[in-house]
């Protein structure tokens, strides 16, 4: 018996006047098919929601945690790799999806694909362009900036080191190619009856005197809990955070709207890897930033019960930055799981009758095939949903798995 279920980035591109190098040090698919690469697109305006949703809003029983390194910055890897310390997997997760995210300057052009291919935990990766700006970079001497993703899922298990090499340019800043860092973000079930919702928005923009003077972005895909208390968490990937001044903050319907974030309370360059100002360079052995971080900010008391927006407000001052992509996982409406798990079971009893396979004209043969056409139809059902929870599943399967269907007697 077959069944069968059915249910882009933006590049923002802008001119930029030329930046001396003296400002530049100064201040400046494997897993799930719901992750599927969209083709970055480019725009010259506006600076006002350029990143587009790049995947579909999922519903997960679980949590997310993101972890980098930067790469140039690192002169222990000779400026062109380093190890992601990632923490806070829970023992037994699953791993839903893992997206590996890096940031380049680079002097070459876009045909070049610099910095695509790199090695991921003794994996040959080869990334997905979010974007690529020409003649732009956060004020640094080089001429462009490429940002770049990869899906990891394959090769992440859970807590622990994972190595990365190969990225283009050296321990330089004022090298042709310059990889500023790279983040793993990783969304896991690990089996809570809590359900949320995860919105993913990528697309490459790079802040600088002459160009992106100012950005607006609203995340939206979601609906937090009408109930409350909403628990929400954002993970930005931002290059060239610095221990200098910029002026960034969120705002939504919640009482702690809005969250000022300013003043290297978010963006100073600090990683799991690296805490802020403690990189080095071969050309500039004053210059101790390392302009990337890793960071995951809680934001429950700015977004509102039932809400289903928040929105960043960034205004560029004395540090330049470049925006890849940013997430938030929120609580969502908990009377969905019910409704999930009531679909979910209707379906299967329509597609997995206690008397038997449908079209065929017998029994059950055990009760583990049974069984198996129960699972099959709930993780069809789920996937089309874009559900991912253990708990939602054995909500629909366990019943019946502990049924007498198949076993020569009825339910």
């Amino acid at each position: 018996m077959k069944l069968t279920f059915t249910k882009t980035a933006l590049c923002l591109s802008v001119a930029l006047a030329y930046v001396p190098a003296t400002m530049a040090a100064e201040t400046g698919s494997i897993g799930n098919p719901a992750f599927a690469p969209s083709s970055p697109v480019a725009d010259l305006f506006p600076v006002e929601n350029s990143m587009q949703q790049a995947s579909p809003t999922l519903f997960v029983c679980g949590g997310k945690v993101s972890s980098g390194t930067p790469i140039a910055g690192n002169a222990a890897g000779g400026g062109n790799s380093g190890t992601i310390g990632l923490t806070g997997v829970p023992a037994g997760a699953e791993i839903i999806h893992a997206e590996l995210y890096w940031n380049v300057l680079t002097n070459s052009d876009e045909a070049s694909n610099t910095g695509r291919d790199i090695v991921f935990a003794g994996e040959n990766i080869s990334g997905t362009q979010i974007g690529f700006v020409a003649g732009v970079t956060p004020c640094f001497s080089q001429a462009n900036t490429v940002a770049w993703k990869a899906d990891v899922t394959a090769f992440v298990t859970g807590d622990g080191a994972y190595a990365v090499s190969g990225f283009p340019g050296g321990n330089l800043v004022f090298g042709a190619d310059f990889t500023e860092g790279v983040t793993l973000n990783v969304l896991y079930d690990d089996g809570s009856s809590t359900l949320r919702q995860f919105v993913n928005y990528e697309g490459l923009v790079v802040s600088a005197p002459a160009g992106a003077t100012a950005v607006t972005q609203m995340m939206m895909g979601f609906t937090a809990d009408p109930v409350g208390p909403v628990e929400a968490t954002w993970y930005p990937v931002i290059g060239n955070g610095q221990l200098s001044p910029e002026d960034l903050e969120l705002s939504g319907t919640g009482a702690g709207s809005p969250l000022d974030l300013s003043d290297d309370i978010l963006l100073d360059g600090g990683t799991q890897a690296f805490a802020a100002g403690t990189c080095s360079y071969l050309d500039e052995v004053s210059n101790v930033q390392c302009y990337w971080d890793d960071d995951m900010v809680d934001v429950s008391a700015v977004i509102g019960t039932a809400s289903a927006s928040m929105t960043m407000d960034y205004t560029l001052t004395t540090d330049c930055h470049s925006f890849s992509a940013m997430q938030l996982l929120v609580t969502t409406d908990q009377s969905q799981f019910a409704d999930f798990c009531g679909v979910g079971s209707l379906l299967v009893d329509e597609l997995c009758p206690a008397a038997g396979p449908i079209g065929e004209g017998r029994s059950w043969a055990n009760h583990g095939e049974y069984v198996s056409c129960v699972a099959h139809v709930a993780n069809g059902y789920l996937a089309s949903e874009n559900v991912y929870c253990d708990e939602i599943r054995s909500c629909i399967v366990n019943p019946r798995a502990r049924s007498n269907v198949g076993r020569g007697g009825r339910p």
